[in-house]
C-alpha cells in the first residue's frame, strides 16, 4: 500500500488459507508470509516476485515469522498442543 496516496502496489496470490503473519526484510527488498497452510513464501518487495520455491515442512499453522537483523536468516513459530511456541530455522539465503 502507498502510505501517500493509499492505493494498493501488488496484489500477491500467496496461500490457500489464512495468512497469520507479514515480515518485511531490514532492506525491505523482501516480503515473508506464513499461513495456515503450512508454508513460507517469500516475495520481491518492489514486483511481486516468488524469489524462492514454497518453504514447506511444518506440520501445523505457521503463525509468526521474523527475518534477523542482518535479514540473513527467517525464523518461523508454529503452536503445538495449542500451548507452546516453537521456533525454527527454515533456511539461510543470500
Amino acid at each position: 500500500m502507498d502510505v501517500v496516496t493509499g492505493q494498493s502496489k501488488l496484489n500477491i496470490n500467496a496461500h490457500q488459507d489464512w495468512i497469520r503473519c507479514v515480515a518485511y526484510s531490514p532492506d525491505g527488498k523482501k516480503i515473508a508470509t506464513c499461513s495456515d497452510d503450512r508454508v513460507i513464501s517469500i516475495w520481491d518487495a518492489e514486483n511481486g516476485e516468488r524469489l524462492l520455491e514454497l518453504l514447506e515442512g511444518h506440520t501445523g499453522w505457521v503463525l509468526s515469522i521474523e527475518f534477523s537483523p542482518g535479514g540473513g536468516f527467517l525464523v518461523s513459530g508454529i503452536v503445538r498442543r495449542w500451548i507452546s511456541c516453537r521456533h525454527s530455522l527454515i533456511r539461510r539465503y543470500r
